[in-house]
């Protein structure tokens, strides 16, 4: 730009021509121009510097969403997808295009008051679930939602940040499971060390019981003898004498009813003290037992109209086990049916119905006794197992017989559960290691009295 300047001067001298410009003002327009340039090259030396940055502060931010394993999703103000980074391409099996300007709801589903909140303006949220559409299935989310800055960027949206959380909810579900079982073995280890203590205590009491009952039972029947033998010397002189010879027949009666249930009682604690026999392992083929513990309850009812019994098995199936005790087990509850079906809380007392269902369960044999009675108080559920209880009236139950089924149950390294059922009545579930079965085509019949008959 000098030498232009230069040049210029030269020739002006050498001119003699008039010129609109002299040679001053021509000077000071070539300074302008060379001023003008050098700020060109300063400002395109900025441009360029500032491009630079730019591209590199460009590939930091886009190096940084590639990296994120978490989901990021930005949305605008009409929720339309504008962005969304290669996490979450990877988790849908989409591609960017199938999702660029799609409204967010056709990726994210959550319940109706999240979306409503999701999709205000000016809302940011925190700790959202939800779930999310892949070429997979749905998938569940925890999402966090922020609003842009206004003052920062011109652009008005949210930007969603996500995590798939499957793994974490599979992950609790197991632990909350594992909790339960623990608290169930837990209260499953204090019952047996208290039945352990009880079933102590009992067998003592039985043992002392026993030797005054033998006593009494042989001197009520002595008094009975000779009551028998000297009734017909002895002559009524007056109504005295007359009354108690009626009475006495009575008195000795009830007295031997209410020694025959103490010593049934002692029994049941003998039993339940001492659940375990030498006939513990053999071999037991279920359909008859059940048959004949419902053909002993049916022949022993009192009622009028005997509930109707079905049974059902899908196929013929054995176990390991006692079967005088799996007799008696399935006589308590059958007889619990009989007894809540001849309550006066019976929707219809025509239609009195228990079903016995005999089912294989993978390595399980279960036996499920229903029936469309009244059901159990929930406040007695919990309790029902428990020794001596009872919701009968005084001397028509001991209070052990579900304890003893109970005990006998787990002998067998079995279950017994118990449960209402939704549409009414109470169900009785027995659970026995399975062996080897014999198959039999589905077969349903329903046990009336006649069958007691012939037993």
């Amino acid at each position: 730009m000098t030498k232009l300047v230069q040049a210029a001067h030269s020739e002006s001298l050498k001119s003699s021509a008039p010129s609109p410009f002299e040679v001053g003002e021509w000077l000071e327009v070539l300074q302008a121009m060379e001023e003008s340039y050098t700020q060109s090259l300063q400002y395109q030396t900025e441009i360029e510097e500032k491009n630079q940055a730019l591209n590199q502060a460009h590939q930091f931010i886009s190096g940084i969403i590639s990296s994120m394993s978490d989901l990021l999703i930005v949305i605008d103000n009409e929720h339309k997808i504008t962005q969304v980074n290669p996490a979450f391409l990877e988790l849908t099996g989409l591609n960017e295009d199938s999702v660029i300007h799609h409204s967010i709801l056709d990726f994210v589903q959550t319940p109706q008051p999240i979306k409503n909140s999701l999709l205000k303006q000016g809302i940011s949220l925190q700790d959202l679930q939800g779930s999310l559409h892949t070429l997979h299935g749905n998938i569940p989310i925890s999402m966090s939602c922020s609003c842009l800055n206004p003052d920062q960027c011109d652009f008005k949206g949210k930007v969603i940040v996500a995590r798939p959380i499957g793994e974490l909810l599979t992950a609790y579900e197991a632990l909350k499971k594992a909790h339960q079982e623990l608290a169930q073995t837990k209260e499953k280890m204090v019952h047996s060390e208290k039945m352990a203590a009880l079933g102590r205590l009992v067998s003592g009491v039985a043992h002392e019981l026993n030797t005054p009952i033998s006593v009494l039972k042989g001197n009520l029947w002595s008094l009975k003898s000779y009551f028998d033998e000297v009734r017909p010397f002895v002559h009524a002189s007056n109504e005295d004498i007359e009354e108690i010879l009626e009475d006495t027949p009575d008195l000795l009666a009830d007295s031997q009813q209410a020694l025959k249930h103490i010593a049934d009682i002692v029994k049941s604690l003998k039993t339940f003290s001492q659940p375990h026999s030498e006939k513990a392992n053999q071999l037991i083929e279920i359909k008859p037992i059940l048959k004949t513990a419902t053909n002993w309850v049916q022949a022993n009812s009192k009622e009028l109209t005997s509930p109707t019994i079905t049974f059902s098995a899908s196929e013929n199936l054995w176990i390991h086990g006692n079967p005088q005790a799996l007799q008696q087990v399935v006589i308590n509850i059958v007889q619990n049916a009989f007894d809540a079906l001849s309550g006066k809380n019976i929707a219809d007392p025509l239609n009195k119905q228990i079903a016995i269902h005999l089912n294989k369960k993978q390595q399980w044999v279960e036996i499920l006794i229903e029936d469309n009675g009244p059901g159990i108080p929930e406040e007695q559920l919990e309790r029902i197992f428990d020794p001596f209880f009872t919701d009968k009236d005084v001397g028509e139950g001991t209070g052990l017989g579900l304890s003893i089924s109970h005990q006998l149950i787990q002998s067998m390294h079995g279950e017994l559960n118990v449960w209402n059922r939704p549409e009414g009545g109470a169900a009785f579930q027995i659970l026995l290691p399975g062996d080897e079965n014999l198959s039999n085509s589905e077969e349903t019949q329903t046990l009336t009295s006649s069958h007691a008959q012939e037993a």
